[in-house]
């Protein structure tokens, strides 16, 4: 029996995803459509989870689910390629 989905994934055609903070119960959604890169949705997600730049820097990775179900670091793949397999987002405390 496969695991039971934590993300719950988006709509085909939907461009709102979940995110969720490590340690945090409850997750929120973001429209991808307003973001062209990592670093604006980097900004928007800091000020979602009122996270300071300096804290994110030292503190968390953005990692995301892809289609498959496989957990990735986000910023290890193109832009577009992260769009497209992108199921949900997860910020994840670094483990320094």
């Amino acid at each position: 029996m496969a695991a039971k989905n934590s993300c719950g994934g988006r709509a085909p055609n939907s461009t709102y995803v979940k995110v969720k903070l490590e340690g945090n119960a409850i997750a929120r959604k973001i429209d991808l459509s307003a973001h062209r890169s990592f670093e604006s949705l980097t900004v928007s997600l800091t000020r979602m989870f009122n996270i300071s730049d300096e804290h994110w820097k030292k503190s968390f990775n953005l990692a995301y689910q892809d289609r498959e179900g496989d957990w990735l670091l986000a910023e290890d793949v193109p832009w577009r390629t992260f769009i497209r397999s992108l199921k949900c987002i997860k910020l994840i405390r670094s483990r320094c």
